[in-house]
């Protein structure tokens, strides 16, 4: 066998790379910041602190420590304890993030080709993969410090090794991504219905599914521990309901009327969508019934959550990717091929204010890698400060290096301080011993206020550090 033949199998796995790579390369050096950046500067203080204070992965620590110890419950760690893997290795980088994220994308990619491919042919399942770049919303948090990608690789990996009836790996791999997000339990439905189709048991695969929710909830009762031990409630696992019937109303028409077309699914591929969804239902296939029921419970319950979190989406592209070719199987490839093109160019420019723009919630001086090492210096003076005004509680933290207090907004009284204000009268162990802020005129008037002193200890940019005593 020549060598052009033993690469020829690699051929479709070569171009979704470099589709992924042509498509991000503008993307591939940038720090956090845009939409969801207060997300993903939360798993990266995660990640950063795993690496500099402690890899025991029992513990993760966040900045927002209100003089305490910053250990806190968040949803297991998968994603942000292998970049601090990567930061043991490599050593700390602002951007190691993106590639970290751009190969559990691949994995995802290269993992949705290999289930299509099995059904459905090598060129359209290479199709059907390209396709996942065509949703906005899968597009954009393809690089980001999103932990859904790490749950959505494992995920996609995990059905395949269920239909490839290696069920061990295939249960840890369901358990990793049911652990990691839990609504990626969903998976379990893909190997549920895969199961009837092969007649087996399903009482085996209720079993198995059982037992993945249960091990994955291990973890979140260890959070839940872990946040009444520390006291910090920053970083929570829960549910937000809907607070009435008008609320729930209303998010469902805002998904389902702007959501939806616009940033989950592309305008492009709305009607597609419809029209695979109907094909689907008049074959009257008891699994497709049993998947959509699945994924319809799992969005109603988590309404809330998907109004302002567009990365929870991430756990039904698969089940878009489905629908879409099935709408767009009576077409003939290259027009099917022009369609998904012209949905990643779409997607790559509405997508595009979300990496910058008026959301960013970055200055550019934090974002200026060259200064990081003078910020760290400045924010290693003190060990405890009040960091703000932030609205996000945790960017600022992030790109300064410091821990400590969040300051919310620069109008914040005594009462609203919370914590800090308790912790200057002596209440926490540890109060602030200084002030990081780019509104140097609010933290002069916050401490003529409450009788603070400050004592000017450098700048970075508009960025400065006040040293503070309480008079």
């Amino acid at each position: 066998m020549s060598w052009k033949e033993r690469l020829q199998p690699l051929k479709p796995y070569a171009l979704l790379l470099l589709l992924q790579l042509l498509i991000h390369a503008s993307h591939l050096f940038k720090p956090a910041s845009g939409n969801h950046v207060w997300r993903q500067c939360n798993s990266l203080a995660l990640a950063k602190n795993y690496a500099e204070e402690s890899m025991d992965i029992r513990y993760p620590r966040i900045d927002k420590r209100y003089g305490n110890n910053g250990i806190c419950g968040p949803s297991f760690i998968s994603y942000e304890y292998g970049l601090a893997l990567l930061y043991k290795v490599f050593g700390f980088h602002e951007t190691l993030f993106r590639f970290w994220s751009f190969l559990l994308c691949l994995a995802v990619v290269w993992g949705w080709f290999r289930f299509l491919e099995t059904r459905v042919g090598e060129a359209w399942g290479l199709l059907g993969a390209a396709s996942l770049f065509g949703f906005p919303e899968f597009y954009y948090h393809s690089i980001n410090a999103v932990p859904d990608l790490l749950a959505l690789a494992a995920g996609v990996w995990g059905v395949n090794l269920w239909a490839e009836r290696r069920l061990g790996w295939a249960f840890l791999l369901l358990t990793l991504a049911t652990a990691t997000k839990l609504l990626f339990a969903l998976f379990w439905v893909f190997a549920w219905v895969q199961a009837i189709r092969r007649k087996e048991n399903g009482l085996t695969t209720t079993a198995m599914l059982l037992a993945s929710v249960a091990a994955a909830a291990l973890w979140y009762v260890w959070a839940d521990r872990l946040n009444a031990v520390h006291g910090l409630w920053e970083f929570l696992n829960e549910t937000r309901w809907a607070l009435s019937g008008e609320q729930a109303v209303r998010l469902f028409l805002q998904n389902a009327i702007h959501d939806v077309p616009l940033t989950w699914v592309g305008p492009l591929f709305a009607i597609p969508l419809l029209l695979g969804f109907y094909r689907y239902a008049r074959r009257g296939d008891a699994g497709f019934w049993l998947q959509i029921l699945g994924a319809l419970v799992l969005y109603l319950a988590l309404q809330r959550q998907f109004e302002h979190h567009g990365y929870y989406i991430l756990v039904f592209v698969p089940f878009a990717s489905l629908l879409l070719l099935r709408s767009l199987e009576s077409m003939r490839l290259g027009w099917a091929w022009a369609l998904v093109g012209f949905s990643i160019l779409a997607a790559a420019l509405q997508m595009e204010r979300n990496f910058y723009g008026e959301q960013r919630r970055v200055s550019e001086t934090l974002l200026n890698s060259e200064y990081r090492a003078q910020r760290e210096a400045l924010s290693a003076e003190r060990s405890v400060w009040l960091v703000g005004p932030d609205p996000t509680g945790c960017v600022a933290f992030y790109y300064t290096g410091a821990k400590g207090y969040p300051w919310y907004r620069a109008d914040e009284s005594r009462e609203l301080l919370g914590p800090f204000a308790r912790a200057q009268s002596g209440v926490f162990q540890h109060p602030a011993q200084g002030i990081i802020t780019d509104d140097a005129p609010a933290a002069r008037r916050l401490a003529v206020d409450l009788g603070w002193q400050l004592d000017s200890l450098g700048s970075v940019g508009e960025w400065v550090w006040f040293g503070l005593e309480v008079r």
